[in-house]
C-alpha cells in the first residue's frame, strides 16, 4: 500500500485532498469553487484511471469529468462540450482506457476513449431491460442486458459503477435511505459530519461517541476503527458538512412529501 492516497473529501469546500493513509494527516489538496481547469463545484466522486497514472474526477454540478497527473496538476476535461454533454456525473470509472461515467439527469451511462471522446452511451429511463430503474443491473462493457435483481428492492437515483472481473459492467442504484442512515443510531443523518477517514455519521451522534470513547485525544471511527483526532474545542459542530449526503437528504425529503400527496 503506497503511504499516500488521494481521497474525495470535504465537498463543499470544492476539492480533493490528499493524505497519509496511516495517520490520517492531511498532505496536499488540489481544486478550489469555480469553473476553469482544475476548479470544482461539488465534486462526486475520485477514481484514478487503470495504470494509477491519472486521477479522474467527477465533476458534479459542474457536468464534467476533470483529469489530473498523479501530482494534481490538471490535464484535461471532457463531458460539458460534446453533443451528448453529461448531466451531473455522479461517479466515473476507467476500465481498458475507456471512462465509464454514471449521467444523473439523463439516466444512463457514457462511455468515453482515454482522450475524452464520447463513443456510446447505454441505459434509459424506464422499465426495460438495461434502463435505470429500481434495481441493481449486469451489463457488459458495451452496454448488452445480461441479468438484472427483483425490481422490489427500492433504489434511488443512478448513482455508480463498477467494472468486474469477467469483463462485465455492474450498474448500482444504491438505495437511498442506505445512504442517509446513520450507523450509530441507525436513523436518517441529522446535521451530517464526515470524519479525516470520510466516514459520516449525525453530529451529536459523533460527539456522544468520540467523547466517550477517546483516549489521548483521539477516538476509534465507529465503521472502520481508525484513529480520529478530537476537534479542537470539541466543537463537532465545526467538522465538514457532506454535501452529498445533505443532498440525499434533501432528495429523500422531497420524495417522501410526494408519497404523502
Amino acid at each position: 500500500m503506497t503511504k499516500f492516497r488521494w481521497r474525495r473529501n470535504d465537498q463543499c469546500n470544492h476539492r480533493i485532498q490528499q493524505l497519509n493513509v496511516q495517520t490520517g494527516n492531511f498532505v496536499k489538496s488540489v481544486g478550489k469553487l469555480g469553473i476553469g481547469d482544475g476548479e470544482f463545484e461539488n465534486l462526486a466522486s475520485v477514481c484514478f484511471t487503470s495504470d494509477e497514472r491519472f486521477i479522474v474526477v467527477a465533476d458534479y454540478n459542474n457536468s464534467r469529468i476533470e483529469v489530473f497527473s498523479i501530482d494534481g496538476e490538471p490535464v484535461f476535461k471532457f463531458g460539458d462540450s460534446d453533443p451528448e454533454r453529461l448531466n451531473h456525473p455522479l461517479s466515473c470509472v476507467c476500465y481498458e482506457e475507456k471512462f465509464f461515467a454514471t449521467d444523473c439527469n439523463n439516466n444512463c451511462v457514457k462511455v468515453f476513449d482515454g482522450r475524452g471522446r464520447f463513443l456510446y452511451k447505454f441505459g434509459g429511463k424506464g422499465n426495460g431491460a438495461g434502463q435505470k430503474n429500481n434495481r441493481i443491473q449486469q451489463l457488459t462493457l458495451e452496454g448488452t442486458f445480461i441479468r438484472k435483481t427483483s425490481t422490489n428492492i427500492q433504489f434511488g437515483w443512478p448513482w455508480s459503477v463498477t467494472t468486474m472481473l469477467d469483463d462485465q459492467i455492474l450498474s448500482l442504484l444504491k438505495n437511498l435511505k442506505e445512504h442517509v442512515t446513520c450507523s450509530i443510531c441507525l436513523d436518517t443523518y441529522t446535521k451530517p459530519k464526515t470524519i479525516a477517514c470520510l466516514h459520516t455519521f449525525c453530529c451529536e451522534c459523533l460527539e456522544r461517541h468520540a467523547l466517550r470513547r477517546q483516549k489521548q485525544g483521539f477516538y476509534p471511527c465507529p465503521e472502520c476503527q481508525a484513529q480520529i483526532g478530537i476537534p479542537e474545542g470539541k466543537r463537532f459542530d465545526n467538522l465538514p458538512s457532506s454535501f452529498l449526503h445533505n443532498s440525499l437528504l434533501n432528495l429523500l425529503a422531497v420524495r417522501r412529501s410526494g408519497e404523502n400527496l
